[in-house]
């Protein structure tokens, strides 16, 4: 029995799911598979007629696992302006931009898609953790206090410490706008040599007096390498915060909170 129209569409959006998950799920440091790639682009090139938003959406991943980031930028605005409630584009769009770096403007698409789709949990968790990403740890906090039904300290690995951090910082007059500033110049080099940032991790470490919140860039990339990039750091955040400094009370800020690179595999799991 020959297939109706409407079968057909619903085999040609099933095909481009399955090629969605499947790269999603490709590790971030394993050898990229161009054949693989070649592949899964050839097929989703072929179904933008019959399903262009599923089709970008998987176009804007593939650009992003080639490290192309305007291609990424055109295929996810694509997809969401044929598509605008698909959770799955949105929840993906995000990590992309992640993936480049970009994690301030992480967080603002993450937070309009919280607006759009305010019910949705996975953007509802996605958001927070944009929100840890991008140095928001205020705006994190307040999230997981204004989620009466405890849905985000169930998900959220780590969202007491979350919410210790915050309270430590706020207590020595420590803004959103010190921790994302500090996180967008700890970006600006890996944005340089287009390295994804995987996880972060978060953690108070240390007794009063000297307690600090340690914030941690977990890089699939070798100790050397990490070893060069946190002494280039450490040199652009002291140069960058010396502005700031006299507005957080009688310490520099980078006493206060500790931002580096780390290697993925030596480190803590994520806040």
């Amino acid at each position: 029995m020959r297939s109706t129209p409407s079968q057909r569409l619903l085999a040609t959006e099933q095909s481009l799911d399955d090629i969605a998950d499947e790269i999603a799920s490709l590790h971030y440091r394993a050898p990229r598979d161009e054949v693989m790639l070649q592949r899964y682009k050839q097929a989703a090139e072929a179904m933008l007629v019959r399903c262009p938003a599923k089709a970008h959406a998987v176009l804007a991943m593939i650009a992003t696992l080639r490290r192309q980031e305007a291609l990424m930028r055109q295929h996810f605005r694509t997809a969401r302006m044929l598509a605008p409630l698909d959770a799955v584009t949105r929840v993906n769009h995000v990590a992309a931009l992640q993936e480049f770096a970009c994690l301030s403007e992480a967080v603002d698409v993450a937070l309009r898609n919280c607006q759009e789709l305010p019910h949705h949990g996975a953007i509802s968790q996605q958001a927070l953790e944009a929100a840890v990403f991008a140095g928001r740890l205020q705006l994190a906090a307040n999230r997981l206090l204004a989620d009466s039904s405890g849905y985000l300290r169930r998900v959220i690995n780590g969202s007491q410490q979350i919410l210790n951090c915050v309270k430590f910082l706020s207590d020595h007059d420590i803004t959103d706008q010190h921790t994302e500033s500090l996180q967008q110049q700890a970006m600006l080099p890996l944005r340089q040599a287009q390295m994804a940032v995987p996880e972060v991790s978060l953690r108070l470490v240390g007794h009063h007096p000297t307690q600090q919140v340690r914030i941690q860039f977990l890089l699939p990339a070798s100790a050397t390498d990490v070893a060069a990039l946190n002494q280039q750091l450490q040199t652009d955040l002291s140069a960058v915060t010396a502005a700031v400094t006299a507005a957080v009370a009688t310490r520099s800020l980078l006493s206060w909170v500790i931002v580096e690179y780390c290697v993925l595999e030596e480190s803590p799991c994520p806040f």
